[in-house]
């Protein structure tokens, strides 16, 4: 005989709560309701992807000193995270050159 743990904490098996009147058939119908009523990703189902995806190939040894910076960093970032901060950072501090030609 199984057993499971009603919702008050107290042990019973599965012959106790077919005792109660709760079948499988109203179980799954109220966590229907639930998952219907309170979906567990709700900013997902309408929200439309804000970032460009942007593939790149690196050398291995560009994918380790990413690596290397992002376990020197106190809360380590994913890898696509440090690599968006690498370029914001890179982009920020860019010096403008003014002498450039313009193509035409």
């Amino acid at each position: 005989m199984s057993r499971s743990i009603q919702p008050s904490g107290r042990l019973c098996s599965h012959g106790d709560a077919r005792k109660s009147g709760t079948s499988r058939a109203t179980i799954n119908s109220l966590a229907a309701i639930i998952k219907r009523l309170c979906p567990t990703t709700p900013y997902l189902a309408s929200m439309q992807r804000k970032t460009a995806h942007i593939d790149i190939r690196v050398e291995p040894e560009l994918v380790e000193r990413i690596d290397a910076w992002r376990g020197r960093q106190r809360v380590p970032p994913s890898r696509s995270a440090a690599i968006v901060h690498m370029i914001e950072d890179y982009l920020e501090h860019d010096p403008q050159p003014t002498d450039t030609p313009q193509c035409s």
